[in-house]
């Protein structure tokens, strides 16, 4: 089944998450960012002030949703209040988003990033290979030694459980 958007389809759909990029990034790195990441099939890099580096993100993936979660709407951030962390663990730390979000927030924080999909660990390494303070781990996160597995290898890229 196919979606044709007409004008108000857009607003409903793009208009806010578009609205969210102006007011996290500004307009020019929003719009840069936005069209980016909308118009492209493959791996698309993407600068915003709040990431010390450009990150990579594969279009048509659950990557769009972490960005826009993690950098645009900040879901991991801390209360203003509270110290720095000086540690943080990234168990399933997909592409890296997180952590790239972490260690240009808190750059004194020594970050490690844990993932178990080989494809997610590939462009997780890519995109720390300029943070110092990150450094990665390919395996998952279990209660005792043991082998691991991927459940479901074609789960949406976000989703991959051991």
């Amino acid at each position: 089944m196919t979606t044709q958007f007409s004008q108000d389809n857009w607003r409903e759909h793009s208009g806010p998450r578009l609205l969210s990029y102006i007011r996290r990034f500004g307009l020019r790195a929003a719009v840069s960012a936005y069209v980016t990441l909308k118009l492209t099939r493959g791996l698309a890099r993407v600068t915003v002030p709040q990431l010390r580096h450009p990150i990579q993100l594969r279009g048509g993936t659950s990557d769009r949703a972490v960005f826009q979660e993690v950098v645009v709407n900040e879901l991991y951030a801390l209360p203003s209040n509270s110290p720095a962390p000086r540690t943080i663990l990234d168990a399933g730390a997909n592409i890296g988003v997180t952590a790239v979000w972490f260690a240009s927030r808190y750059p004194n924080a020594t970050i490690v990033c844990v993932e178990p999909d080989a494809d997610n660990y590939k462009l997780l390494c890519e995109n720390i290979r300029l943070y110092r303070n990150v450094s990665a781990i390919h395996a998952g996160i279990w209660p005792r030694s043991t082998s691991l597995q991927i459940l479901d290898p074609n789960a949406a890229k976000w989703a991959m459980q051991v």
